[in-house]
């Protein structure tokens, strides 16, 4: 190994050490609560990321399947779960400590993220129901 690879390793193992150590610092209570919130409210975004795949292709049957009321209707609805999910995503950043009331956001986003998650279950299983 030449001088300057070893110097090259050397600098990228401290610089590991360093980020590692930076990474492990004690969170804080309010930080621990915070990050346990944000991991359920992700879980469930998660859950239903994926989906926006069937939501895509449901779309897609029913505008091949007929131009009826009903299946106007239901890709209105597929739309609006679709936009559901991204004025979500949009909307959301996980808070740290040092704002404000961060436990009456998290609260408010768990509503809404499930609120999402319902909107796009329901649109899905409804132009699933009428496919079949």
């Amino acid at each position: 190994m030449s001088k300057r690879s070893f110097v090259c390793t050397q600098i990228l193992a401290i610089s590991l050490l360093v980020l590692s150590l930076v990474q492990c610092k004690p969170q804080t209570p309010e930080q621990k609560e915070i990050n346990q919130k944000h991991d359920e409210i992700m879980v469930i975004h998660d859950e239903v990321m994926p989906m926006m795949k069937d939501i895509y292709q449901l779309k897609k049957e029913l505008k091949n399947s007929s131009q009826s009321e009903e299946a106007q209707t239901l890709i209105k609805s597929l739309d609006d779960a679709d936009e559901a999910m991204m004025d979500w995503m949009a909307g959301y950043d996980k808070p740290s400590a040092s704002d404000g009331d961060y436990k009456a956001y998290l609260d408010q986003q768990m509503v809404d993220v499930k609120k999402m998650q319902g909107v796009m279950l329901t649109s899905i299983d409804n132009a699933r129901k009428y496919l079949q």
